[in-house]
């Protein structure tokens, strides 16, 4: 992390729930031995080491280096919430046996990494 360097921050927990998600687009202000600031938000402070806002409660903030590092883990995260609805127990949709077949091939690729 240096002092100059463009990065993003997207809302999370209650700020964007309550605020709307929103990405803001700012460069590092301030560099410490643990912490960085910036310049859009001048009283937050975050860990170098893990990009999260540095709080004694729920972070409201969290930084990435890319916009396309925020728009893959938005879709990954909608994939997975699709993927849960999908094999609900109760109410998820009927499946063939051929079609759990080749979803079971896919997750045991994954499973072989």
């Amino acid at each position: 992390m240096k002092v100059g360097e463009n990065i993003f921050i997207k809302t999370t927990g209650n700020a964007a729930r309550y605020g709307g998600s929103k990405i803001i687009d700012t460069t590092v202000s301030k560099v410490g031995r643990k912490y960085f600031e910036v310049e859009a938000l001048p009283s937050v402070r975050f860990h170098i080491s893990n990009l999260v806002q540095d709080t004694n409660y729920s972070t409201s903030y969290k930084v990435y280096h890319s916009r396309e590092a925020i728009e893959e883990e938005t879709e990954l995260i909608e994939l997975r919430d699709k993927m849960r609805k999908t094999f609900d127990h109760w109410n998820g949709t009927p499946l063939t046996l051929d079609q759990y077949r080749r979803i079971d091939k896919i997750v045991s690729e994954g499973n072989a990494l």
